[in-house]
């Protein structure tokens, strides 16, 4: 009996050594998914970041062109914001292409500096006459549809802002914005 006793001297050390590696391969797997889990998260925040540098370019670029309407043009700074071109409503930018029209260096209207980034905005106008505004009639010898007043007119705005910001994020927004005389 002790002879058997004997051969098993080692086998608690081999038993824990192997219990020790597999648990030191379980950390590193799960270090290695939290590190990568980070990155996502990462990325994700930067990329929040950008979208919301872009939906913030957009709103400031909605109030540029009402202080430009109202005051018949822009300084060439306007706070932090720096204006590249006073004429922004002669930009053609209903093109539906986001590549051709992509706010750049070259060919902005306008730069946002934020902590994360740059916004640019390129923003283009369209005019066109309102209809209605007044009792439609048939005014004989003018045709149907002539009426004793006009509908003024109005301009559809085209707001493109890009904004690139961290870890090489980048996001575009599109919007609209209708001005009535």
């Amino acid at each position: 009996m002790k002879k058997i006793l004997n051969n098993e001297q080692g086998f608690v050390l081999v038993t824990a050594l192997m219990i020790l590696v597999m648990v030191t391969i379980i950390g590193i797997a799960a270090t290695n998914t939290t590190i990568f889990e980070l990155q996502i998260s990462g990325n994700e925040t930067a990329t929040q970041m950008a979208f919301y540098g872009a939906d913030a370019g957009n709103e400031v670029a909605k109030e540029l062109i009402e202080q430009a309407i109202e005051a018949r043009g822009l300084p060439d700074d306007v706070g932090i914001i720096s204006i590249s071109n006073n004429d922004f409503w002669l930009n053609d930018v209903l093109d539906p292409d986001p590549e051709i029209d992509s706010p750049t260096l070259a060919n902005q209207d306008a730069e946002l500096p934020f902590n994360n980034g740059t916004t640019r905005l390129r923003i283009g106008g369209q005019p066109e006459l309102a209809y209605g505004g007044a009792i439609q009639m048939a005014a004989g010898y003018e045709g149907v549809g002539k009426g004793a007043a006009g509908g003024g007119s109005l301009i559809n705005y085209t707001i493109r802002s890009h904004h690139e910001g961290v870890k090489n994020s980048e996001q575009q927004i599109r919007g609209q914005w209708r001005h009535v005389n």
